[in-house]
């Protein structure tokens, strides 16, 4: 059975998710928060600041959409154009990659890699995720051939990392995360020819749920729960940001956290007024109740004596009136001064 992920809510059900992913996918492009990411995950990154991170990070594209608009582009230092997230190699099809880039890190020995990050609503999509993020990384890999490297000259192979964000992992993988890459195993004698023979790609799942912004089990978790949230409001998320993680958001991030914001409220909504609507045409007052319900605590604490005045009116007329005023207030007093 299909979960309602906690970024889209009831998306699926009531509306279009393609514009609240692609906010999501817009605000993990930022270089702030790639650089969050990669700092814990990235092990070639080991030991340098999140600032020297930042200056690392080239060529960010996302799929689909656009950083900023055509007619900005250039005035944004942060959206570097350089990787294409469309890949097509003859024979094998076409994909496309949430966000993809690449880092170069000075004074090491392989200094460039290729990476992808994954929003990844369904853990459970019909298939495992790790093969999908191998399959990923076997294409940053194969589509390398005659620009990093040549037939007669594989040693120029750049690693590459498929890193994914499961913000709706269940319980037992959520707050968790897991990679996977190639080690040596030596079955007869022992060698050792050096790790950048084998070390060419790395999946990782970071998994995250409603509650990782509470637990805190690492900075990373708690960072990424925050932006994805869909119980703390836009102004909370900023507070937090600031306060338990010294983050300024910059002007892209933080619109697109109202944006996202905006859109996920917009879009329960009008899933719980579809379902007031099929609750009214079936004469189910229960169900209309407690859908007005839902939607008011998306403004602030029901209280008690509202909660009874609901439960005890039974005219359909004024419980819809009562859902349009809910629609358009943006706090519980409003609401309440409203109907009094």
């Amino acid at each position: 059975m299909k979960q309602t992920t906690y970024l889209s809510k009831s998306l699926d059900a009531y509306g279009d998710r393609a514009e609240l992913d692609a906010e999501a996918k817009k605000i993990t492009a930022d270089k702030g928060v790639l650089a969050r990411i990669l700092q814990s995950n990235v092990a070639e990154l080991s030991g340098y600041e999140l600032q020297e991170v930042e200056t690392f990070i080239e060529g960010i594209e996302v799929s689909k959409v656009p950083l900023v608009s055509e007619t900005k582009t250039k005035s944004r230092p942060e959206a570097i154009v350089g990787m294409n997230t469309e890949d097509s190699v003859p024979g094998e099809g076409k994909i496309t990659f949430d966000v993809r880039f690449y880092i170069c890190i000075p004074e090491k020995e392989h200094i460039k890699i290729l990476l992808n990050v994954e929003i990844q609503n369904d853990f459970y999509p019909g298939y495992d995720l790790v093969p999908r993020g191998v399959f990923y990384c076997c294409r940053m890999i194969s589509a390398q051939m005659d620009t990093e490297f040549t037939g007669e000259d594989y040693d120029g192979i750049k690693k590459v990392y498929s890193i994914w964000l499961c913000l709706n992992a269940p319980q037992i993988e959520a707050d968790t995360v897991t990679s996977y890459s190639i080690m040596p195993k030596n079955i007869v004698g022992a060698t050792d020819l050096g790790r950048h023979r084998y070390d060419l790609l790395n999946v990782t799942l970071i998994g995250l749920n409603e509650n990782s912004y509470q637990k805190k089990v690492t900075d990373l978790h708690g960072y990424l729960g925050t932006i994805f949230s869909q119980k703390l409001s836009y102004g909370e998320k900023i507070r937090i940001l600031e306060q338990d993680y010294g983050v300024k958001p910059t002007k892209e991030v933080m619109e697109g956290l109202q944006k996202m914001k905006g859109l996920a409220d917009w879009y329960e909504a009008r899933g719980i007024e579809q379902g007031i609507e099929q609750g009214i045409e079936q004469g189910i007052e229960r169900t209309t109740k407690d859908l007005l319900i839902r939607l008011l605590e998306r403004r602030g604490q029901v209280p008690e004596d509202l909660q009874h005045k609901i439960d005890a009116q039974n005219d359909v007329v004024i419980l819809r009136s009562w859902f349009q005023i809910g629609l358009e207030v943006t706090s519980m007093q409003e609401f309440l001064e409203k109907i009094s």
